[in-house]
């Protein structure tokens, strides 16, 4: 039924939606939510010194949580499970050139949050902003959790057009466990979820 279908945007949607973006912190933030299939959480709670450009290595080890009345606690990831990602040549692009924006400021330090700066971006800025480029740009908005299905729709295309054009068995059960890692999940979460 349609309202079981996973939500996610095509890669040409998301392209018209980034071109919609004039500023560096937004088109940062949402180009690497959608490069790596991050939780919002785990995003949020990176700095810096997550960061390795010499071996564009992301490393995901814990994640932030926004509870009421404004109180936050970074804790460990979801499942507990530390994973280093490798970074799209794409995101390791936006990254750099946004680095070296935030590096002018004369306090900078590699403890700073990646978006945020001395304090990480609030939920809410983070719905606001998307809501808002979503609108410019005319394309059906989806949560910040769908950008996780966003992604790894885009890493299943990609997989599978380059099984294609180099005549290569697709490897159903591998490319699940690489998925596995990648993301965060136990590989039934991600058969579950995505198999059809």
């Amino acid at each position: 039924r349609d309202e079981e279908k996973l939500r996610y945007i095509t890669h040409e949607e998301f392209i018209e939606f980034i071109s919609m973006i004039n500023e560096s912190l937004w088109i940062t933030f949402f180009t690497f939510a959608y490069y790596t299939g991050c939780r919002r959480g785990e995003i949020q709670a990176l700095t810096w010194n997550d960061i390795d450009f010499l071996t564009n290595d992301i490393s995901i080890n814990k994640t932030l949580y926004e509870e009421v009345k404004g109180k936050t606690c970074i804790t460990s990831t979801k499942n507990n499970l530390n994973r280093k990602i490798k970074m799209s040549k794409t995101l390791r692009d936006a990254l750099t050139k946004y680095k070296n924006e935030v590096k002018k400021y004369a306090d900078f330090n590699e403890s700073w949050y990646i978006f945020g700066n001395t304090r990480y971006l609030p939920k809410t800025t983070i719905a606001r902003y998307k809501h808002k480029y979503f609108e410019l740009s005319n394309v059906r908005e989806i949560t910040m959790h769908e950008f996780r299905h966003s992604h790894v729709s885009l890493l299943i295309n990609e997989y599978v057009k380059t099984s294609k054009d180099k005549n290569m068995k697709i490897d159903t059960a591998k490319f699940f466990l690489m998925m596995s890692n990648r993301m965060g999940h136990t590989i039934q979460v991600m058969t579950d979820t995505y198999m059809h």
